[in-house]
């Protein structure tokens, strides 16, 4: 009898260590979950930056950043003299140009079959199809959309005033964060890159642009474009990305400022 009550206030007095050495031991296994989540997410993004960093490139290779505005119809613009000035289009080149760009095996490459394919069949319902950004998006925005990256001169674009913001001139490595900052990790195979129409076209309504991407056969693919005023933007994010993710002024670390 005294053996038994010696044992259960053993039991007693061990029953606090044990559930605080359980509670210990939680609290680091979900902390070193996170911290893998965290890591992963990590490598997620400077993936998917180098496949959008590519998809820009090819972007801007294959629409010669051809635009349509219903003030100055269809123009492009080149280098010249070394500077970078807007020429009026010819219509053979334009509808050559967008002929020959939805049919570059480089684009073709980055695009998920299904779009690719849904893209093509609007191409099919147009008696002009205009630009290959207006293919890509269905929406007035895709008409003068330039490119896929902010360009450095409309970082931090949220207003018109913009002059005064000294973000086009953050270095390097913040010019790549600024982009990574606006990548949302799904899952392991779903992906969304935002951006905001003031920054990758000449449309001025701050309209938010979600690029989606899929992972299929190891290799992430644009599989689709929304857009959405910005006084939609947190149902858009809820939808596509599960929670709130709004856009955000990027302030860079260090800038490198002429001399």
């Amino acid at each position: 009898m005294k053996k038994l009550i010696m044992y259960s206030i053993f039991i007693f007095l061990s029953v606090p260590y044990f559930i605080g050495n359980n509670v210990s031991v939680c609290s680091n296994i979900n902390k070193i979950n996170m911290q893998e989540k965290t890591k992963n997410e990590i490598a997620l993004k400077d993936e998917l930056y180098n496949v959008i960093n590519n998809l820009n490139k090819t972007y801007l290779e294959t629409n010669k950043e051809i635009f349509y505005t219903k003030w100055d119809g269809y123009e492009m613009y080149v280098i010249n003299e070394g500077e970078r000035d807007i020429i009026k289009v010819e219509e053979s080149f334009r509808l050559k140009t967008i002929e020959t760009g939805i049919n570059n095996i480089d684009l073709i490459g980055i695009l998920s079959n299904e779009y690719y394919l849904n893209i093509i069949d609007f191409k099919k319902t147009l008696k002009d199809p205009i630009n290959l950004g207006y293919l890509f998006t269905r929406h007035e925005v895709g008409k003068s959309l330039l490119s896929i990256l902010s360009e450095r001169y409309f970082l931090n674009c949220f207003d018109e005033d913009i002059n005064q913001d000294p973000s086009r001139y953050m270095s390097e490595k913040d010019y790549i964060n600024y982009h990574k900052a606006r990548i949302h990790i799904v899952n392991e195979n779903k992906a969304i890159y935002k951006n905001l129409d003031a920054e990758v076209s000449l449309e001025k309504n701050f309209d938010v642009i979600y690029f989606l991407f899929v992972k299929e056969n190891d290799k992430w693919l644009l599989d689709g474009i929304e857009i959405c005023p910005k006084d939609k933007e947190e149902e858009f994010d809820i939808k596509l990305i599960g929670e709130p993710r709004p856009i955000k002024y990027y302030e860079a670390e260090e800038y490198d400022f002429p001399e």
